[in-house]
């Protein structure tokens, strides 16, 4: 068995709830000893090589491939690093590609909607034309279309988090001048859209969610 390897003594200050900490040590743990890799810089870090062979993705359903047709250029976030989270959108969206339906079964069971047909599935998708929607390169995780059974199109946006945390607004950025200016294009597609946040959202605060919120003018 590999070196389980270093960890990061200030995870419990980055996030007090302690999953950080459980998470790096359980990736650490899982290329040591399911792996049988060496580690990074840190227990959870693969390193360049073994990441640019792929050991961070599902070996299988042309996963690697798919990886590497969209993002040919190692990185290291991507390839290497276990903890964030843009590996999983392949591992899991690239198998469920291959098999659209099993996916409309997942997605109908999962959301209770009569889907009749997966029709697209896109990584790291937004739709064409920024400057209709927030004018920079703001993107799903992962994005669905699929057809119901009354014969209208749908689209599922999914954002896709594992040890990232949410972070706030920063006084006086670009983002909190969109989403506080009333003539902006994101606050006029939102004031659209605002009864969805407040059906769903019980005690919802727009500065609370930025990134959730950056998703919504693409729905």
């Amino acid at each position: 068995m590999e070196e389980i390897g270093q960890q990061y003594s200030k995870d419990d200050l980055t996030d007090p709830s302690g999953f950080l900490k459980s998470a790096r040590m359980h990736q650490s743990l899982y290329r040591a000893k399911v792996l049988n890799l060496t580690c990074g810089d840190y227990g959870n870090y693969l390193t360049k090589e073994d990441g640019e062979q792929g050991k961070n993705f599902y070996d299988g359903f042309e996963v690697f491939d798919a990886v590497r047709n969209r993002y040919p250029k190692y990185s290291k976030g991507l390839y290497s690093n276990m903890l964030r989270s843009e590996h999983i959108p392949f591992n899991m969206f690239v198998p469920l590609d291959k098999d659209k339906e099993y996916c409309r079964k997942v997605f109908a069971d999962v959301l209770n909607i009569d889907i009749i047909s997966i029709n697209i599935i896109k990584i790291e998708y937004a739709p064409p034309g920024k400057q209709k929607y927030l004018n920079d390169n703001t993107s799903f995780d992962a994005y669905i279309e699929y057809t119901h059974s009354d014969g209208e199109k749908g689209a599922i946006g999914i954002e896709v988090k594992y040890t990232e945390r949410a972070y706030s607004l920063k006084a006086k950025s670009a983002e909190e001048t969109a989403i506080k200016t009333h003539d902006s294009l994101y606050y006029k597609i939102m004031s659209i859209i605002v009864f969805v946040i407040a059906t769903i959202f019980s005690g919802y605060k727009i500065s609370e969610y930025v990134r959730l919120n950056r998703k919504y003018p693409f729905t």
